[in-house]
């Protein structure tokens, strides 16, 4: 059904966009400031590259982006420790592993139509 691939796409998308920004963000001010505080805090952006990149191929491949995107979600499970507070792991883990879902049911019920 598009309502599974629709809630994936921009689910994932805004969730990513979010993410790297933040991770852009916060904590450049304990490195300067400015554009240099932002370049030496980038390194921070590079799990959210990652599901940016996951993004743009479950755009093109549903199910395996759609995998990534899913294993991308129970990584940040146990790197961010998620599971020890629900609303962190709601903010963080679940969309990943909601959308990754959608994007592969997308990918079957596409697949049987």
């Amino acid at each position: 059904m598009r309502i599974y691939r629709t809630i994936a796409r921009y689910l994932s998308a805004i969730h990513a966009s979010l993410f790297f920004v933040f991770a852009l963000i916060s904590g450049s001010e304990q490195l300067g400031g400015g554009v240099g505080g932002i370049i030496l805090n980038s390194p921070n952006t590079i799990p959210w590259l990652f599901l940016g990149m996951f993004v743009y191929l479950a755009w093109k491949k549903e199910f395996i982006g759609g995998l990534f995107i899913t294993i991308f979600g129970l990584i940040t499970i146990i790197f961010f420790k998620t599971y020890q507070d629900l609303i962190v792991f709601l903010i963080v883990s679940f969309p990943p592993l909601i959308a990754g879902v959608l994007f592969i049911l997308s990918y079957f019920s596409k697949k049987n139509i």
